[in-house]
């Protein structure tokens, strides 16, 4: 399910744009859209448990290699393996709806730091190590 959100966001915004932007590689604006959307929840979440778990407050530098790592994983699956072109093709949607996806293309970094904050305020349940 996740995969196929993910599908669905990168068309979307692939689409937009190619629409919008006269871009010289559009696969690769897509993933750092993309990528620049999912760091945020995934350096909290990390930080999160680091602290919780290990109590050691993480350097902001390995906030950069995290980001470094989402972004050559995205470039490997989308662009060396192809996928992106296969998803272009296919051609993905929410609920069959252009609208529908579109809506949860954009709203998924607000949603997700929503997310967040009550994932902050009640964190207790991230305590992994008794």
């Amino acid at each position: 399910m996740i995969k196929f959100i993910l599908d669905a966001m990168y068309y979307q915004i692939f689409i937009f744009n190619r629409d919008k932007f006269i871009l010289e590689n559009p696969h690769e604006r897509t993933i750092q859209i993309i990528c620049g959307i999912l760091f945020l929840p995934v350096i909290v979440l990390t930080y999160l448990l680091i602290e919780e778990n290990f109590n050691y407050k993480t350097p902001f530098v390995f906030f950069i290699i995290i980001y470094i790592l989402l972004y050559k994983t995205f470039c490997s699956y989308y662009i060396k393996g192809k996928k992106g072109m296969e998803i272009i093709r296919s051609k993905p949607l929410i609920f069959n709806s252009q609208k529908i996806s579109s809506f949860i293309s954009w709203m998924i970094y607000p949603i997700l730091v929503v997310l967040l904050y009550f994932i902050i305020t009640h964190r207790h349940w991230l305590k992994v190590i008794q």
